[in-house]
């Protein structure tokens, strides 16, 4: 796709400054840009690029205006802006209408004339694909599970019995939806199994990253909500409740019965403790633990860095003293108060 830049900043109501019929084909960033190509800058630490790129358009903010000579679309959020001209650019490949001669499909399932099935799918009993939903090589579509109408799931996801997944939905490669919970009771020295008879829902416009678990509900059901946004080899378990319009980065786990607000940003490697609460437009910074419930809005975190060996063996001795340390301290704070 090839686009002028009258028509790129009519597209993104900014304002250009600079040669309205320069042709710009294709995305790339400040330092590797051509001229053929648009990029853009919305922090200070790339600004000094803007002196050196040979980028054809670069999208800025007013901030950045008097830094850039170029062909430039002044708007107020160039992320943001960059995000929709790298979508009208770049579209998603699309595919017609077809069920791949290799697909298992059930007569018992219901798949919409307008979805594309590709090889070695199957679909079982009582399955429900929507229109133009494009379901990949090798996915598995468990009995009476949905998939709504363009949500698009490639390569080896699996959608167990009885779950749903909404509309316009992305699920990446090796995504497990509806696998059962951790639940076991303990009988002596084994453990016991218990059913999980809940179900795994995903709302609409939904993605979830390569390789992302999530469990059913025990009893009730594990819900993950519409415009949530789950990064890569995050594991969320059974009867997790996630909030609109949350994002959670990689690795993150989550223990069952935790409820996550609504807006909330998760950092890389978070742990959550299970059977707690989260507020609403929470930020919990990567590798923090969340072992009790946050009621208020705000940024947490609980990372400790990296030390060296020596000094770290020394902090943690010392940490095993903090009790005692603040008995002592108690105690020396109530003889001075006598004095």
């Amino acid at each position: 796709m090839e686009y002028d830049l009258a028509y790129l900043a009519s597209f993104l109501d900014g304002k250009l400054n600079g040669d309205s019929g320069h042709k710009i084909n294709s995305i790339s960033s400040l330092d590797q840009a051509q001229p053929d190509q648009i990029s853009y800058c919305s922090e200070k630490k790339y600004s000094k690029q803007l002196e050196t790129t040979r980028a054809g358009a670069v999208v800025i903010s007013q901030e950045y205006v008097s830094s850039f000579n170029g062909n430039s679309i002044v708007v107020d959020n160039p992320h943001l802006s960059f995000v929709k001209i790298a979508r009208l650019l770049h579209p998603e490949k699309s595919f017609e209408a077809a069920i791949h001669p290799n697909a298992i499909v059930s007569s018992k399932a219901v798949v919409s004339p307008s979805a594309w099935i590709g090889p070695n799918v199957v679909i079982e009993d009582g399955a429900n694909i929507g229109d133009k939903a494009h379901i990949g090589a090798g996915c598995y579509i468990g009995q009476n599970a949905k998939v709504g109408g363009g949500s698009k799931l490639y390569s080896g996801v699996s959608i167990q019995h009885d779950s749903i997944v909404g509309s316009q939905c992305v699920l990446y490669v090796g995504v497990v939806i509806g696998s059962d919970g951790f639940g076991f009771a303990r009988d002596g020295e084994v453990w016991e199994k218990i059913p999980q008879v809940g179900r795994a829902v995903v709302g609409d416009d939904v993605e979830i990253g390569a390789n992302t678990t999530i469990d059913r509900g025990a009893i009730h059901d594990t819900v993950i909500h519409s415009g949530v946004k789950i990064d890569n080899l995050v594991h969320i378990a059974h009867n997790v409740e996630i909030g609109e319009n949350t994002i959670i980065a990689a690795c993150t786990g989550i223990a069952g019965s935790a409820k996550l607000g609504k807006r909330c940003s998760i950092g890389g490697s978070a742990r959550i403790f299970g059977h707690i609460e989260i507020a609403d437009d929470v930020v919990i910074a990567a590798n923090s633990l969340v072992g009790r419930s946050i009621k208020e809005p705000g940024v947490y975190s609980s990372a400790i860095r990296a030390e060296k060996l020596d000094k770290w063996q020394k902090n943690i001795a010392r940490f095993g003293e903090l009790d005692s340390i603040a008995r002592r301290l108690r105690m020396i704070e109530k003889e001075m108060k006598k004095k």
